[in-house]
């Protein structure tokens, strides 16, 4: 093999090594830097329609990104819950949490099981952007 072929050659193994490098990093970028969204949408809250749930089945050890924020009327309440207790309860228009926190020992974990986030409003009307994503830590 002559030299201008394995030049060649070689510069076609790099070109697809780059390429693979570039691939990869956009895949970890757009699906799996931040972690799974569970829940991403805008909703109104209203006194005749005031709550809205979101059921998810969570495993000991998951962590949930929880960011809200109201973009038009009243504050709203936000509970996490599974069938035995309740583990957040925040009234506020907006909040942004790390749940279980990051220095939370694994042993005080929630069980795992199914979860509902509720969001409901105390006012007239609120208009409320939400995600939740699970996230490896």
């Amino acid at each position: 093999m002559g030299i201008r072929k394995r030049t060649i050659l070689l510069l076609v193994v790099v070109l697809i090594m780059v390429a693979g490098a570039v691939y990869g990093v956009t895949i970890k970028y757009f699906l799996g830097s931040e972690g799974e969204v569970l829940l991403s949408t805008t909703i109104t809250l209203t006194k005749l329609d005031s709550e809205k749930s979101y059921c998810f089945d969570l495993t000991k050890g998951d962590h949930i990104q929880i960011d809200w924020s109201v973009t038009a009327g009243d504050r709203i309440a936000f509970l996490v819950s599974n069938s035995t207790f309740t583990f957040i309860a925040v009234y506020d228009f907006s909040w942004s949490h790390l749940w279980p926190s990051a220095e939370c020992p694994p042993d005080y974990h929630p069980p795992s099981g199914r979860y509902t986030f509720l969001f409901y409003t105390v006012g007239n009307s609120s208009t409320v952007t939400i995600r939740l994503v699970r996230k490896a830590l």
